[in-house]
């Protein structure tokens, strides 16, 4: 055989004159073996190709993979365009030779393989098991099924209490984009959350959360939710997880004091506290005494790691113990006036997740 090419044709009703005729190939020779039609009148085209330029359009696979490939083409109703057209194959001899299409318009096609690498998508039989073994694929509409998914950043590092953004990439077995796939995202560690998005035409999404008010880390997973139950099921391909630090930001020079007294959460009781801090010349220093009577809890803040000031409000990150435990701490206060009653607040949040804060009933906070 030289220089064949398929032709795809379609008669009217009474057989008295062609619909549309065209051809169907590339530069070397191209055998049409199989065609089915759907309801709306779109032919589905199986057969073989020895064309490295057989015409392709939106493919799942977009190169001639080897010594003669199987090619999948779908010929809209009028005949004047093709919805897609795609190579099918590996590095050796595949040939297509039987296609049907189902309701939905997915396309179901049989042939034979020599080839090793053969692209299989959640397959029965993974591997060649001969010289030439038969395959079905299914051809589901759109770009084919998710086969992987990236995430960006893997890894990044951010201040705490900031926001950080994960943006997935959704990719079929060929390196397509897959758009309006469910990605569903999982956050572990310093926060706990779930979230998910819907890709779009160039495969992606993004995912946004805000982070932790103390230092920490996260681990960051996905997978692709391909029927979108809402449940990650054996094929649905799951990303290389990215990892999240958070870190202080980066110490200003200046220094924060003070200490008084402010309602708990009920109003039942006061809780008083005592704190000074200090970076001066790039030396960090700090204490502080939290003494919550309504809780039995008591904060003793024993150094610090971190001070940035803006303004008249201090914020100073540092290690501690939580009646007697180890753990770390985040202080907040403003400097709204002199005295401080009724007009400077303060709180303080541990990585025991002991939480309180306030307005000042009695004492005074300055920052300078």
């Amino acid at each position: 055989m030289f220089g064949l090419d398929a032709y795809v044709s379609k008669l009217t009703a009474d057989g008295q004159s062609l619909a549309y005729s065209t051809y169907l190939g590339g530069s070397a020779d191209d055998e049409g073996l199989g065609l089915a039609v759907d309801a709306s009148g779109s032919g589905y085209v199986i057969g073989i190709t020895d064309s490295a330029d057989f015409p392709t359009a939106d493919p799942f696979q977009g190169t001639y993979a080897g010594n003669q490939d199987a090619f999948v083409t779908k010929v809209s109703g009028a005949g004047n365009s093709l919805s897609y057209s795609s190579y099918l194959g590996g590095s050796s001899n595949d040939g297509g030779f039987g296609i049907a299409v189902d309701a939905s318009g997915s396309a179901y096609v049989a042939g034979n393989t020599g080839s090793a690498d053969f692209p299989t998508v959640n397959p029965v039989q993974s591997a060649n098991a001969g010289v030439t073994d038969a395959f079905v694929a299914k051809i589901a509409t759109g770009p084919g099924a998710p086969a992987l998914v990236t995430l960006y950043p893997p890894d990044a590092i951010n201040p705490v209490g900031t926001q950080h953004t994960v943006t997935a990439t959704v990719n079929n077995l060929f390196g397509n984009p897959v758009p309006g796939i469910t990605v569903r995202f999982t956050v572990t560690g310093s926060i706990n959350k779930t979230d998910s998005c819907l890709t779009d035409s160039n495969g992606q999404c993004s995912f946004t959360y805000t982070g932790p008010q103390l230092a920490g880390a996260d681990l960051i997973s996905a997978y692709a939710d391909t029927n979108g139950n809402g449940v990650q099921d054996g094929g649905e391909p799951v990303a290389v997880p990215a990892t999240k630090a958070w870190v202080p930001p980066t110490s200003t020079p200046g220094q924060a004091n003070g200490g008084g007294q402010f309602y708990n959460t009920g109003h039942t009781d006061k809780i008083a506290f005592g704190f000074s801090a200090k970076n001066k010349d790039g030396k960090l220093t700090g204490e502080c005494s939290v003494v919550d009577p309504s809780t039995s809890t008591t904060v003793k803040c024993t150094d610090a790691t971190s001070f940035v000031e803006a303004g008249t409000h201090a914020t100073i990150f540092g290690d501690a113990t939580v009646n007697g435990a180890a753990t770390t701490y985040r202080i907040d206060v403003d400097d709204l006036g002199n005295p401080g009653k009724n007009k400077d607040d303060f709180f303080i949040t541990t990585g025991t997740g002991y939480t309180v804060g306030g307005v000042l009933t009695a004492g005074n906070i300055q920052v300078h």
